[in-house]
């Protein structure tokens, strides 16, 4: 019996082990670089398009009328896990847009609005608690 019982606990054992080193699928997937959001365009604005480094909070924005790609000045920030938001409000009759980007590190809670963009280049200002 003490035989049988053992077999049985080395099995379990196995099949134990087989689980816990079992990996979901996609697991090995790196984690990305860069997310893009884009806030759409009417009659009279052009399409925005944002790239954000996730990890240094980089952020280009599209030159639609030249296909380019500029930095947003920034002042230094430290590394982290950024996350754009990027949202509009439907045009108006006149097509013009109310939009906006915000930037949010995930590990020190830090949120940034983007400021400009139209007539002015686009700068980050930070919000900041009371």
């Amino acid at each position: 019996m003490t035989t049988h019982r053992t077999c049985t606990a080395a099995i379990a054992a196995t099949f134990i082990l087989l689980g816990a080193c079992a990996k979901a699928p996609g697991a090995d997937a790196p984690a990305p670089t860069y997310q893009v959001v884009v806030v759409p365009g009417s009659e009279t604005l052009n399409v925005g398009v944002f790239r954000l480094n996730v990890a240094t909070g980089q952020t280009y924005a599209a030159k639609v009328s030249s296909n380019e790609m500029y930095p947003v000045p920034d002042t230094p920030i430290p590394s982290g896990k950024y996350h754009l938001y990027a949202w509009s409000q439907p045009a108006r009759g006149d097509g013009s847009v109310t939009w906006g980007v915000e930037r949010a590190d995930m590990v020190s809670g830090r949120i940034w609005m983007l400021n400009g963009c139209g007539s002015s280049p686009c700068t980050w200002i930070e919000l900041t608690p009371r």
